[in-house]
């Protein structure tokens, strides 16, 4: 697991399973980790990388790798703000060069 870093960009954690994800939740602010556990929890299986990170204006991106079912993967993002607000949910698509082929708001 990646140290918890508080600058802007940078990783707070990067993990590659939900226990780990659950075990990192100490190093986000408590209404952040809720929103955090939350949306871990409610991902099914397959995920490969779970990663944190503190964006601009002080908000966290949540992002869940998974591989596609045919050939790529799937990243799912979560946006929060510091009070545990979700700003938006958004879902990429890659092909198996790691070329962005689509992305989906949700």
């Amino acid at each position: 697991m990646e140290a918890l870093i508080k600058e802007t960009g940078k990783a707070v954690f990067k993990v590659g399973s939900k226990t780990e994800v659950l075990q990192s939740l100490k190093n986000l602010p408590d209404d952040v980790a809720v929103n955090v556990k939350r949306f871990v929890k409610k991902s099914g299986s397959g995920y490969t990388e779970y990663a944190v990170d503190i964006i601009e204006n002080g908000n966290y991106q949540v992002k869940m790798t998974k591989p596609d079912n045919v050939s790529g993967y799937v990243e799912y993002y979560k946006v929060i703000d510091p009070k545990g607000n979700t700003i938006e949910t958004f879902k990429d698509t890659f092909d198996n060069l790691g070329k962005l082929v689509h992305r989906k708001y949700k």
